[in-house]
């Protein structure tokens, strides 16, 4: 007998906790570090040494931004794996595998225009998806947007961006898992 799958979270779904817990890592390590640099370097003299090591402690908060865009390139690609193979296309009529969602996002300049058109396609996909299995679209089309957007403005795409993407993420993950569900 078959488990329903309401019951069983989409693939790579764990992906999106990992990006969460990158920015997370990011945040602590980017603020702690310039905080302790400051405390360090005001007190002077031999603590001056202390505070050159703290200053590099930032820069370990880029290990975390790295984790955080690994996981989110294997949520998108898990993303469009769970479309059935004739669904893959935007309302554009454009075809996207998951590995063109993900390598088309490290093509230069190219990836600003790819980061929408992977996204909304995605949303787009899933929603063509629920409505021929009878269920109602809920994929976040505008909050994909909303996120693609916040990823190209200077210090919203670290302040915002993340945030948004996070929900945006939960969001596409439960019509994945009712796309995915078994009727009945």
């Amino acid at each position: 007998m078959a488990v329903s799958g309401s019951l069983v979270a989409p693939p790579g779904a764990a992906m999106k906790w990992l990006y969460i817990g990158g920015h997370a890592g990011y945040w602590l390590f980017a603020v702690g570090g310039v905080l302790l640099a400051a405390a360090l370097s005001s007190e002077g003299g031999a603590a001056s040494d202390g505070a050159a090591f703290a200053s590099m402690v930032p820069l370990m908060g880029l290990v975390f931004l790295l984790v955080a865009l690994v996981a989110a390139m294997v949520w998108l690609y898990k993303g469009w794996e769970s479309v059935p193979g004739q669904m893959r296309y935007t309302d554009a009529g454009r075809w996207i595998t998951p590995g063109q969602a993900v390598g088309y996002s490290f093509i230069p300049f190219y990836n600003l225009y790819w980061i929408f058109v992977a996204n909304l396609g995605l949303c787009e996909a899933i929603n063509r998806t629920l409505v021929a299995q009878g269920k109602q679209p809920r994929a976040p089309k505008g909050l994909a947007i909303a996120a693609c957007v916040s990823q190209l403005v200077p210090y919203c795409n670290l302040l915002v961006g993340p945030i948004l993407w996070a929900v945006y993420m939960f969001m596409v993950d439960g019509a994945r898992k009712e796309m995915l569900s078994q009727p009945g």
